[in-house]
């Protein structure tokens, strides 16, 4: 009847009011996607030899997604940070051995031109007591130098264990939130803002490592490093650990833990 009708119009509208306000209220939220409520008509009713309309109810309140861009922010957040790291390092590296004053090039001018200049009067004592004042500078600011790149090595390192703590921490959050959407999908049907905390997680990942990703279709999301190595399948989740390289016991390496050992993904970072 006409009350009917005009109360599923209310509920439907009260229904969209509500999520433009949750709109509204995430405008600034990291990650979050728009959300719009899908009306329908109702079933109609039979009377009189002919259908007569029902009303309005929400069919579902849906994600504005595109599943295209949301890879591709992922894609470029991973370039972006490795450029970033790479030219953090290098910058600091070119500073030591580009300065006019503390790098290497003034110490090795200096030294070959002792060396000339003995070259043109090899028996002058000044000469030589010149060239090996020179080189001893020149020794000395080789160490200095080299003392500074261990420095760096070492802060690097710092970093490199530092962002496998996040990897990880971040990699479990994916699996917990796995967790949370296949229940609430078994449930109220609607996790939107839980593929949203997700889907802004996965970016987050991205800044550490060359990811990808795949839905097999149960609400669950799956995160694969580089060449298909799985970090999150489902609810569970693989953890990354620093081990040393066998070639060289002063590097560190990154490996994914897995039930036959530490496997390599070091370039997938």
């Amino acid at each position: 009847d006409l009350l009917n009708i005009a109360l599923s119009g209310l509920r439907a509208f009260r229904s969209s009011l509500n999520t433009a306000g949750h709109n509204i209220a995430n405008v600034n939220t990291p990650g979050y996607s728009r959300q719009r409520v899908d009306l329908a008509a109702q079933q109609p009713m039979y009377m009189g030899g002919s259908f007569l309309g029902s009303g309005v109810a929400t069919v579902e309140v849906s994600r504005v997604y595109d599943q295209f861009l949301t890879g591709r922010v992922r894609e470029l957040t991973a370039t972006q940070a490795q450029e970033a790291a790479l030219h953090g390092l290098a910058s600091q590296i070119d500073g030591m051995l580009g300065d006019s004053a503390a790098g290497i090039a003034p110490a090795l001018a200096d030294f070959f031109s002792a060396l000339q200049d003995l070259a043109a009067d090899p028996a002058a004592i000044p000469a030589r007591q010149v060239v090996l004042g020179n080189a001893a500078a020149l020794a000395d600011r080789f160490g200095s130098l080299g003392a500074q790149l261990e420095s760096l090595a070492g802060i690097a390192d710092n970093q490199l264990g530092s962002a496998v703590d996040s990897a990880n921490h971040l990699a479990t959050q994916i699996a917990d939130l796995n967790r949370e959407i296949l229940i609430s999908q078994g449930t109220s049907g609607d996790a939107n803002d839980l593929l949203d905390r997700r889907d802004e997680i996965v970016r987050q990942l991205a800044q550490y490592a060359n990811v990808s990703v795949s839905e097999p279709g149960d609400g669950t999301l799956s995160v694969f490093l580089g060449n298909g190595q799985p970090l999150v399948v489902g609810t569970s989740v693989q953890q990354l650990s620093l081990v040393r390289d066998r070639f060289d016991p002063q590097r560190w390496q990154i490996g994914l833990v897995t039930s036959g050992g530490p496997v390599d993904v070091t370039r997938q970072l």
